[in-house]
C-alpha cells in the first residue's frame, strides 16, 4: 500500500487543532488521527516533520512540571555540584531538587564524565548510615561478649 500524501488542508488542520502541553508536546495525536482518518503513528511523524520545518514549536522538556523525564537545567547542575562538594548525600540532593536518588546518581555520573566534578572527593551514598549501623553492632557485640565489663 502506497503512502498517502499530506494535503495542505490536513497540515493546516494539525496546526490549528493540536493541543500543546507545557513542553509543546502534542496531547491529542489520537484525536487528530481519527479526524484525519490516518494512523496515529503517521500523524506523530507528520508533527515531527512540521517541527523540523518550523511549522510547529519544538518540544522543550526543561519546562515540564514533572521531574521524571525532564532534563536537568544548568541551575540544577550548579546546585548538584555545590551540594556534592559539601558532601551532601544523593538522597538529600534529590529531595532538594524534587528528583529521585537514582536520577541524581545518574546526573553526577554524567557530570563526572563531562569533567565538571573532577578532583572532588565525595563519600559514598549512605556512608554515614553504614558507619552508625556498624557502631551499633559493635556495641551489641561488646554487651554479648563482655557483659560483666559493662555492668
Amino acid at each position: 500500500m502506497a503512502a498517502k500524501n499530506w494535503t495542505t488542508k490536513e497540515i493546516e488542520y494539525i496546526r490549528k487543532n493540536a493541543l500543546f502541553a507545557e513542553t509543546n508536546a502534542v496531547l491529542n495525536v489520537d484525536q487528530l488521527a481519527k479526524k484525519l482518518s490516518r494512523p496515529s503513528k503517521s500523524v506523530e511523524m507528520k508533527i515531527y516533520k512540521m517541527r523540523k520545518d518550523g511549522l510547529l514549536p519544538k518540544t522543550d522538556y526543561t519546562k515540564s512540571f514533572e521531574a521524571a523525564g525532564r532534563r536537568f537545567s544548568p541551575d540544577e547542575d550548579k546546585r548538584i555540584i555545590a551540594m556534592y562538594r559539601q558532601n551532601e548525600t544523593y538522597k538529600d540532593i534529590g529531595e532538594s531538587l524534587g528528583r529521585s536518588e537514582q536520577s541524581i546518581s545518574g546526573r553526577i555520573f554524567t557530570l563526572k564524565k563531562m569533567d565538571k566534578l573532577s578532583g572532588i572527593i565525595h563519600r559514598k551514598i549512605g556512608q554515614k548510615k553504614k558507619y552508625n549501623w556498624l557502631l551499633k553492632i559493635s556495641d551489641l557485640m561488646k554487651m554479648v561478649l563482655f557483659p560483666t565489663i559493662l555492668i
